[in-house]
């Protein structure tokens, strides 16, 4: 969200309505995903002591099945402003949302799966430590070589999965959504095997 909110704030000093109401509701969307996981992870560790992890990421799955549904009808590319265009985004960024609240760890390292700057960032500073720790100290840093291991492939994977959505997009477009389905289908899945004890943490 930070390129709609900096897009916002230039919006509100510009006095431009039509962007104001795009990114405006694109953050509201957002936090609402956010808002609606935080509450169902609550409600599941609190009612049934079971995690909602799996819930969460069904339901993540139905909201992209409508966005794939009603963009297909578009090309995913509506007009701004248009209806089509909100419908997309009501269903788009709860769905991000969503994930940005129930998928916070990997291997007990914290990882953000739906923006990449922090990534990059724990994974350089991981990195440094790492070395240090050798150059300096003469030892390893188990938990700082752990995080480089775990947060490069997460790295990576936005990479693959952005090649692989635009390459898909190109040959079919209607058939683009199926990179993020398949991998959240395999996710779902592992959680429901597994009914992980912390609706925070994918081992």
């Amino acid at each position: 969200m930070s390129g709609n909110t900096v897009a916002l704030a230039v919006a509100l000093g510009l006095g431009d309505r039509r962007v104001i109401v795009e990114r405006g509701s694109a953050i509201a969307a957002f936090v609402a995903g956010v808002l609606l996981g935080a509450c169902l992870l609550e409600i599941a560790k609190r009612r049934f002591r079971r995690s909602g992890f799996a819930p969460i990421i069904v339901l993540e799955i139905a909201l992209l099945g409508a966005f794939w549904a009603v963009g297909a009808g578009s090309g995913f590319a509506p007009v701004a402003d248009s209806r089509a265009y909100f419908i997309l985004l009501a269903l788009a960024a709860p769905a991000m949302g969503l994930q940005n609240a129930t998928l916070q760890k990997v291997g007990g390292t914290p990882v953000h799966t739906t923006f990449v700057t922090g990534v990059l960032q724990r994974a350089s500073e991981s990195f440094v430590a790492a070395i240090a720790a050798r150059l300096f100290d003469r030892r390893r840093d188990p938990k700082s070589e752990h995080d480089v291991t775990v947060l490069a492939p997460v790295y990576a994977c936005y990479l693959i999965g952005g090649f692989a959505g635009a390459a898909v997009y190109l040959a079919a477009p209607v058939f683009a959504p199926l990179t993020a389905f398949v991998p959240l289908l395999c996710v779902a899945m592992v959680a429901i095997m597994r009914d992980p004890p912390s609706p925070l943490k994918l081992q």
